[in-house]
């Protein structure tokens, strides 16, 4: 059951109608969590307070069914006041019983015991929005509207409330808008990804289909760090298609569904970690290594172009030496240019 339908949403930034967005289509199912990707300055929060209430757009229509909640930060709340009174500012049209019920619930899904008597402003980041989701979940409204609500958490904290928040939208059937411009926070907590950027949505699919097979080139570079590598389609085969790159002709398996048997030239999209070593590679010079968490980012050379490849941290790699490398085929994929 649709709860959410955006219809040709306009809005300009400014005097000088430098738009914001303009025309958006989309529209979001009851229990469904959509995530808005775009990058900053993009009219992602501007969408929000659309859809809030709290601004006006130029031109468009919003249809919704049930109320709609935009989750505050803190500096929209009185922080001298409790947990339990922050919680229950939304739920005011209620009953003292049915106040106290549905508070004791949220306290609960949230696991915030012992802290709804305590002033929001002395607990931990964490448990501060939780109170916050929680403040916003209690009206039980059909949308939840929410502008990075994981920023400034660290990854096991990231990780504990986006479960929380995906069960609470799953229990409670509540749809949920996230936008975010960090697409790795979205990847495992959206049924839907739109991404959002000039104004306009690009492309709107699964998280995996969007990762998988980017629509365009402008896309793949907004998600992710890649190698894009124009090439020519020599031939297509039943189960891949025959390119001619630099490193000469090679076999892909996978393709974006635009490309045809009328498609003469596409984009080779390799993610880093779609390179690996190979002494019967071709030749790339390393030029940087960074070390992460159980991986290191290489930069590297060819004769043509720079690279970006991922290796394990076991493998042994320094500025200046030359590796060889191998292209696996049947990981990535051809996409439109």
């Amino acid at each position: 059951m649709q709860v959410l339908d955006v219809i040709k949403l306009s809005k300009s930034f400014d005097k000088r109608a430098i738009p914001a967005f303009k025309e958006l289509n989309f529209s979001l199912d009851k229990g469904k969590i959509l995530s808005i990707f775009g990058p900053s300055g993009t009219g992602k929060s501007t969408l929000l307070k659309i859809i809030a209430g709290e601004i006006e757009p130029d031109s468009g229509e919003i249809s919704l069914i049930g109320g709609v909640e935009l989750v505050a930060s803190l500096s929209d709340v009185d922080v001298s006041k409790t947990s339990s009174e922050i919680i229950g500012e939304k739920i005011l049209h209620l009953s003292d019983q049915q106040q106290v019920q549905r508070k004791r619930e949220m306290v609960d899904f949230f696991s915030l015991f012992y802290k709804e008597k305590q002033p929001i402003n002395t607990l931990s980041l964490g448990e501060q929005k939780r109170v916050l989701l929680a403040r916003s979940l209690a009206p039980k409204p059909a949308v939840l509207l929410l502008d990075e609500p994981f920023s400034s958490l660290d990854l096991i904290l990231k990780n504990e409330i986006k479960q929380e928040l995906r069960e609470a939208c799953t229990v409670e059937n509540i749809a949920c808008l996230f936008v975010s411009h960090n697409f790795v926070d979205i990847m495992d907590f959206s049924d839907r990804v739109a991404i959002l950027d000039v104004g306009q949505i690009r492309q709107i699919d699964s998280p995996k289909q969007i990762y998988d097979f980017p629509r365009d080139a402008h896309v793949a570079k907004l998600i992710q760090n890649s190698n894009l590598i124009a090439c020519e389609i020599i031939s297509f085969a039943p189960k891949c298609i025959k390119i001619k790159s630099e490193w000469g002709v090679l076999s892909v398996s996978r393709f974006h569904f635009a490309i045809n048997d009328s498609t003469t030239r596409a984009n080779l999209l390799i993610y880093p970690h779609e390179l690996e070593i190979d002494e019967n590679g071709f030749e790339a010079k390393v030029i940087e290594s960074r070390k992460r968490l159980g991986f290191k980012d290489v930069v590297l050379k060819t004769k043509t172009r720079f690279l970006l490849a991922q290796f394990s941290n076991s493998v042994t790699i320094e500025t200046g030496q030359v590796l060889k490398l191998r292209i696996k085929t049947d990981e990535v994929r051809l996409i439109p240019l």
